[in-house]
């Protein structure tokens, strides 16, 4: 019985510091990407605010609207290849 108890309690504490490196790892991208989400969002949102900027910003603004604009799953297709409404 003792033994038992032992080989879980060994396991469990495997399986704690496998998932815990794992989120860290794995929370400091996704807090990576929702970051650079939300900088795409407010400068997107900055440009359509009509306030006169720099022409090197506008240049730049134009093209940070166009990657914003970029899907990567290729909505139409790949929603009428997945969802019936």
């Amino acid at each position: 019985m003792e033994e038992t108890a032992a080989a879980v309690n060994t396991a469990m504490a495997a399986a704690t510091t496998a998932t815990m490196i794992g989120s860290f790892f794995l929370g400091g991208a996704l807090y990576q990407l929702m970051s650079l989400i939300k900088q795409l969002q407010l400068m997107t949102m900055q440009s359509i605010v009509a306030i006169v900027y720099p022409a090197e910003l506008t240049m730049f603004y134009g093209i940070v609207i166009k990657f914003a604009g970029i899907d990567l799953l290729n909505g139409p297709l790949w929603y009428d290849m997945w969802f019936t409404f």
